[in-house]
């Protein structure tokens, strides 16, 4: 009994700090294609932007909370991955080894799709969980700090943010997780290909809801723009932000566009009872890289 509740114990920590879910849960360490899943505690932080330089549609800066943990993939979505959805489709040049080129609707047909292999809810993140998770406690432009390198991000290393440095534009994406992951796990949430997130665009955060739920448009015709984050290989490192936003009508497919996914957090259940699960602490509140310029 003593070394079961040791065992428990050590599984419990690496699971607080942050690790691959998988650790805890080995039928969890990978999903049944090869996708590696992290999980994103619950707590809240402040979305949007204050800084005066930065895009109005980022504004008011608001407080969210993430009421729930939540899994999410380590990388993007590879083409790896997504070959066992559509065996034929065809990557965008230079995008290999991730899939892009793909509409908002091809990444939620995956989902559907992974759902319906693994018998658990995968979804794309919402907008709201997508910043949460890429901050990582941080409340900087990008969760490396102030300013972006080519070392740490594929973006247009021609452009530069801040005090940054000039340095290369690859031109295409690169290795899986060949960057240095954020604190909380997960790799390229700066630059490499746009991800799709489950809201309907919105023009800024006037009315924004408080909470993890998708920001959706009652009513809302089929062709009404999708959220998209991160940036991607070709962007200016300032749309590399961790609260920059875009979108794109959900139908149409553009060369640099991928998506990650997250997972419901009853997977938690198969791990832990209920009352285990319950003592999983929530993400701190505090800010790794804090500065006075805004985010």
């Amino acid at each position: 009994m003593l070394l079961f509740k040791t065992a428990l114990s050590e599984a419990l920590a690496v699971l607080i700090a942050g690790q691959v879910f998988a650790e805890v849960a080995s039928d969890s360490r990978t999903n049944s294609i090869g996708m590696k899943m992290i999980l994103i505690k619950a707590g809240s932080f402040t979305m949007g932007s204050t800084a005066r330089d930065d895009n109005w549609n980022e504004r008011p800066a608001h407080k969210v909370t993430i009421s729930h943990g939540f899994l999410m993939s380590e990388t993007e979505v590879t083409l790896d991955h997504f070959h066992q959805f559509r065996p034929g489709f065809d990557v965008s040049p230079g995008c290999d080894p991730y899939v892009a080129g793909v509409s908002w609707k091809d990444a939620t047909a995956f989902c559907d799709w992974l759902s319906k292999k693994e018998g658990k809810p995968y979804r794309l993140p919402t907008e709201a969980e997508w910043e949460y998770a890429c901050r990582a406690g941080t409340t900087s432009p990008f969760h490396f700090g102030a300013t972006l390198t080519p070392e740490l991000a594929n973006y247009h290393g021609n452009f530069v943010y801040g005090k940054g440095p000039k340095g290369t534009c690859r031109d295409q994406t690169i290795d899986v997780a060949r960057f240095p992951a954020n604190r909380w796990g997960l790799s390229d949430m700066h630059g490499n290909v746009w991800e799709w997130c489950q809201d309907h665009w919105h023009v800024s955060y006037d009315f924004a809801p408080g909470d993890d739920q998708p920001w959706l448009i009652p009513a809302a015709t089929d062709g009404v723009p999708r959220q998209l984050r991160g940036g991607s290989w070709d962007s200016h490192p300032a749309i590399c932000r961790s609260a920059y936003r875009f979108s794109f009508h959900p139908d149409l497919r553009l060369f640099n566009i991928g998506f990650r996914v997250c997972c419901l957090p009853k997977v938690l259940g198969e791990a832990f009872s209920a009352g285990e699960a319950e003592q999983l602490p929530a993400a701190a509140g505090v800010h790794a890289h804090g500065n006075d310029h805004g985010p």
